[in-house]
């Protein structure tokens, strides 16, 4: 992340700026406070309050204003959601760049004629099949941080803060998946925390108190396809079920 390059973007633009993600990148820019014309933050539309000082917005209430959205989130994520937020607003107000204050690149814009077209010829063949199903993450459901050790790292950075755990417990979070994960495609939390409950000498109270937390850590970094949402209640609306 370049704050200089981000910084004479922001500046250059008659526009007052959003934040778009709620991660680290989001927290370091608004430590830094590199300018006043930031003037939130965006990415969750479950949150409210402030983040650091700075205001949540609803992605809705800023899309049709004449805005600069700054896409924190990292590469191949940012482009996501750059395709997502194009779709959304009124290009003719609001300018979206990412971390080091750049444009994206023409060859990173879906052609939505084409993307849409293609949806409607999925739910042409929905009509046609009995059963249909839809995979959850990185389908109808994709997390921000693509990589899952490092979103497992960064939700356990949090943890120690919020439960006052000691700092290890970052790498033994890390190991207890990585050990459970080769001998299960499929696993709870509970059966994670079982694992490490003698290493930390875990209450049950505290542990379902971190299980709880872990679990809302990542839901709120987490984001709906929208196009995969649409093609979903279709399939439900057209449901025998």
């Amino acid at each position: 992340m370049n704050y200089v390059l981000l910084k004479k973007r922001i500046e250059n633009e008659n526009k007052k700026t959003i934040l778009y993600g709620l991660n680290e990148n989001t927290e370091k820019i608004i430590k830094k406070k590199i300018s006043k014309k930031i003037i939130g933050v965006s990415g969750n539309e479950k949150e409210t309050g402030k983040l650091l000082g700075k205001k949540f917005f609803s992605i809705k209430k800023i899309i049709k204003k004449n805005i600069l959205i700054v896409i924190t989130a990292k590469k191949p994520t940012n482009i996501v959601i750059f395709n997502e937020l194009r779709r959304l607003s009124n290009s003719s107000t609001v300018s979206i760049c990412d971390i080091d204050g750049k444009n994206f690149d023409k060859k990173n814009e879906l052609n939505f004629k084409s993307h849409y077209k293609s949806i409607l010829d999925i739910k042409k063949k929905i009509l046609s099949h009995d059963v249909i199903s839809f995979d959850l993450f990185d389908f109808l459901v994709e997390r921000k941080n693509k990589s899952t050790w490092g979103q497992i790292e960064n939700i356990a950075n949090e943890l120690v803060k919020t439960n006052k755990l000691k700092k290890k417990f970052v790498k033994e979070r890390l190991i207890a998946e990585k050990k459970i994960s080769k001998k299960n495609n499929t696993f709870s939390l509970n059966e994670i925390y079982f694992s490490m409950r003698k290493k930390f000498k875990f209450n049950k109270k505290k542990e379902n108190k971190i299980i709880k937390d872990e679990f809302s850590l990542d839901v709120k970094r987490m984001y709906l396809r929208q196009e995969i949402k649409e093609i979903l209640l279709y399939t439900l609306r057209y449901s025998l079920f």
